[in-house]
C-alpha cells in the first residue's frame, strides 16, 4: 500500500483511539497541508470526490490485505460534511 493510504490508515486509527471523527473536507485540508497530492499531482478539493475515492480505495486495499480492523476504522473515522459516514459499507 502506498504512503498516502498508510497515512490515512494511521490517521483513522488515531481518530478512533481518541473517539473522534474527521470530515472529508478536513481530510482534504490535512492531506494538502502534509504534502499529499492526487494521482494527477493536484491538491485535494474540499467537497470533491477525490477524497472519498481515496478513502474507498484505502478501505478496499486494507480488506484485500486482511486488515479488516484498520478498514473498519477508515469506515468509522471519516464523515461527509453533514457528519454522516463518508460512505456505507
Amino acid at each position: 500500500m502506498n504512503a498516502k493510504k498508510e497515512y490515512i490508515t494511521n490517521l483513522a486509527n488515531n481518530l478512533i483511539a481518541k473517539k473522534r471523527k474527521m470530515s472529508g473536507g478536513d481530510l482534504a485540508l490535512d492531506l494538502n497541508n502534509n504534502g499529499h497530492r492526487t494521482n494527477s499531482n493536484h491538491t485535494y478539493v474540499i467537497g470533491g470526490r477525490g477524497v472519498y475515492r481515496l478513502l474507498h480505495a484505502t478501505y478496499d486495499s486494507l480488506v484485500s490485505e486482511s486488515r479488516q480492523g484498520d478498514a473498519d476504522n477508515i469506515a468509522n473515522a471519516f464523515t461527509d460534511s453533514y457528519g454522516n459516514p463518508a460512505w456505507n459499507k
